[in-house]
């Protein structure tokens, strides 16, 4: 049977993601970055590598660490990374209301190559790129 979820799975749709999640941090395509400080992870970036391009799957850090160059560092990091791995292109898709990552991504040499009309109700998803090698 397939239905809609409701307010009542949220647990065990949680369940099953932590599960899930923990098998798929192993496979050979997601990587992680992450920012640790005073012995505490306060940022972290995903990616995943197929083949010569790269996704930005999400990057988050810390509210109370925020304004230090964290996401720039770990934006760097795995641009690093990917030159390492021979990617070409790495691409990422952002809400156009969240004008602080546009910045930070544009600081980074990406550039806007695309737009998903409302695809954040009715906000358009900004799809960025930039090259690599």
């Amino acid at each position: 049977m397939i239905r809609k979820a409701e307010i009542k799975d949220l647990e065990q749709i949680q369940t099953f993601l932590n599960h899930f999640s923990t098998s798929v941090s192993h496979t050979d395509y997601i990587f992680y970055m992450v920012y640790e400080f005073n012995d505490k992870i306060v940022g972290v970036l995903e990616y995943s590598i197929l083949y010569e391009r790269s996704e930005i799957n999400y990057i988050y850090v810390d509210d109370n660490m925020r304004r230090k160059n964290i996401a720039t560092q770990l934006i760097e990091a795995m641009i690093s990374d990917c030159h390492e791995k021979n990617v070409e292109n790495i691409t990422l898709e952002v809400n156009e209301q969240n004008t602080k990552a546009i910045g930070l991504y544009q600081k980074m040499e990406f550039q806007e190559v695309a737009r998903r009309k409302h695809y954040y109700g009715d906000k358009d998803a900004i799809l960025m790129e930039r090259r690599v090698m």
